[in-house]
């Protein structure tokens, strides 16, 4: 594995300043923050905050051949009738202001249709953060367009170090309860995700990433998710997203958020 030293992306400046590493990304020597988040790594750091982090990589290397057969049956014959019915794809300029806007106005309706996750989801689009992404060239957006001319699915991308990340995936198929219509978009979610996968491949990247695979058993609407992620061919694989403390001042923030994490509720609320 190839160490890429890198700046990281800022997610705090004050008082403590967290950076964000992704896949072989690592805070350059003689510019560390106090605290380095590490995401999607093979193996867990020694000394510091370990999660398992469960995904699908699919291997780019080979031929678009090899990589449609990877698919499953069904998903090869739902590609082709997206094809037929006239879906079209676009990859958009993520530092055009309007890019951002757009998908976030369509990942906040995305969030409305999941009954019980609206919170969730719409605190998990952080357009700062992505604006950041932008910046340092690790953000790739693409959309798959309807018969009509609008957008249906959204995939947003982390990527660096010859990897591909979905890092957000949105669609709108809860709105409709035309079944035919919902039968379209699903053809249309999987259309993108091969035309994401062939760009990926024809631009010399080696990994395509599901964006997470749930290892639990008891969640039946992410299982249905992981189901439709393994259509893909996908490789699952347990790596560690990791909090280093770099600085003195890291350390002892880390050491300090997990006293205040081990209080009751009520407390941890009055604090903030």
């Amino acid at each position: 594995m190839t160490i890429h030293y890198t700046n990281g992306i800022i997610s705090r400046r004050l008082p403590i300043s967290i950076r964000n590493y992704w896949f072989t990304q690592r805070p350059v020597i003689g510019a560390m923050p106090d605290i380095a988040r590490l995401h999607s790594i093979p193996s867990p750091v020694s000394g510091a905050e370990n999660t398992q982090s469960w995904t699908l990589l699919t291997d780019l290397c080979g031929t678009e051949t090899e990589l449609l057969s990877r698919l499953s049956r069904s998903t090869r014959t739902q590609v082709r009738r997206a094809e037929r019915e006239g879906v079209t794809v676009e990859r958009l300029n993520c530092n055009c202001p309007e890019t951002l806007d757009g998908f976030e106005r369509f990942f906040n309706r995305f969030a409305n249709t999941k009954t019980g996750f609206r919170d969730v989801l719409n605190v998990s689009v952080q357009l700062h953060m992505l604006k950041r992404y932008a910046t340092a060239s690790m953000l790739e957006i693409s959309r798959a367009i309807g018969l009509d001319g609008k957008p249906v699915v959204y995939h947003v991308f982390i990527v660096a170090g010859g990897r591909a990340r979905v890092h957000h995936s949105a669609s709108l198929f809860r709105e409709s309860d035309n079944s035919a219509q919902r039968h379209f978009m699903g053809w249309a979610n999987r259309f993108l995700h091969w035309c994401d996968m062939l760009y990926y491949l024809q631009n010399g990247y080696s990994l395509y990433d599901m964006g997470g695979w749930y290892a639990g058993r008891n969640d039946e609407s992410l299982l249905r998710v992981n189901k439709f992620k393994e259509e893909f061919g996908g490789k699952v694989v347990c790596e560690y997203d990791a909090m280093v403390g770099c600085s003195l001042a890291g350390k002892m923030a880390l050491i300090a958020r997990d006293l205040i994490l081990g209080l009751p509720y009520a407390i941890r609320k009055s604090l903030h």
